[in-house]
């Protein structure tokens, strides 16, 4: 049985930067790109050290998935991220960013009348 490696560490760092980016969002588009800025720093802190690909498509957020985001297939195909993912607490963390976003994802989809008349004005 491997060891479990822990990022909620990391993880609770860039939560914080997650909500600043989130609750700044002004629309679905902005939610999904600062989603995507802040998960996709978290893992190339979590990768420093090694040679995985990682870019702003890497993970994105998906309000119609499962956990709320997807991950890049390019990512998926590369051993050392799967390993990873597989032997630690990496999903949870991510997890947690995507609940955060899709909550401002609601947030935003109720309150979508206050933002058209904001443009509008």
């Amino acid at each position: 049985m491997k060891k479990q490696v822990s990022f909620a560490g990391i993880g609770n760092e860039f939560l914080h930067k997650m909500r600043d980016q989130i609750n700044n969002s002004e629309d679905k588009v902005d939610l999904g790109n600062n989603f995507a800025y802040v998960v996709n720093g978290f893992l190339a802190r979590v990768f420093d050290e090694k040679e995985i690909d990682i870019n702003n498509e890497s993970v994105q957020f998906d309000p119609e998935a499962e956990n709320y985001y997807l991950i890049d297939q390019s990512l998926l195909d590369q051993g050392d991220f799967i390993e990873t993912w597989q032997n630690s607490d990496l999903p949870n963390v991510i997890k947690k960013f995507a609940e955060s976003a899709y909550h401002r994802y609601i947030h935003l989809n109720k309150h979508n009348d206050k933002t058209v008349k904001k443009i509008r004005n």
